[in-house]
């Protein structure tokens, strides 16, 4: 790992845990009022939409960590949890990503929490991210998002 790296992955960690005061509880996804330069809708959905479960608090927690470990070509690192929240990376090629993951009584929801560059996000607001540097992070979160709703909904 090299230096700059490390220091990417400090940062990116630091920036998670100061947006974990600032976020959102977990809710369905405002379409109304999308920025200019965002991704589509339908790309937004897919990283960034609210999964419905009916399942309490703690079982909501363990279906996400089930979800995170059984997620398939990829694993996601606990880094940091608290009240309805945790945060996970995922590394992959020297590139970091970070993902705040919300839950409460209704919906389960991802965010952006922080990236290494390459995946660093343009557009972020209140952890949505509205245009990313790399269309492939959209891809790589409804990869998480198709594994959470599984287990949430199984």
């Amino acid at each position: 790992m090299t230096l700059n790296h490390t220091y990417s992955r400090i940062a990116c960690l630091s920036l998670s845990l100061w947006a974990s005061t600032i976020f959102a509880d977990a809710k369905p996804l405002d379409t109304s009022n999308i920025p200019n330069d965002s991704v589509s809708v339908s790309k937004l959905e897919a990283a960034h939409g609210a999964i419905t479960h009916e399942l309490s608090l703690g079982e909501a927690k363990l279906a996400i960590l089930r979800a995170t470990i059984t997620n398939r070509k990829v694993k996601w690192i606990l880094e940091e949890e608290g009240k309805d929240y945790m945060v996970f990376r995922w590394d992959y090629s020297r590139q970091t990503i970070y993902t705040r993951i919300e839950y409460n009584e209704k919906y389960v929801q991802m965010k952006y929490a922080g990236a290494s560059e390459g995946f660093l996000c343009d557009i972020n607001i209140d952890g949505i991210c509205y245009d990313n540097e790399s269309r492939k992070y959209y891809s790589y979160m409804h990869r998480l998002k198709k594994s959470l709703t599984k287990v949430l909904q199984s």
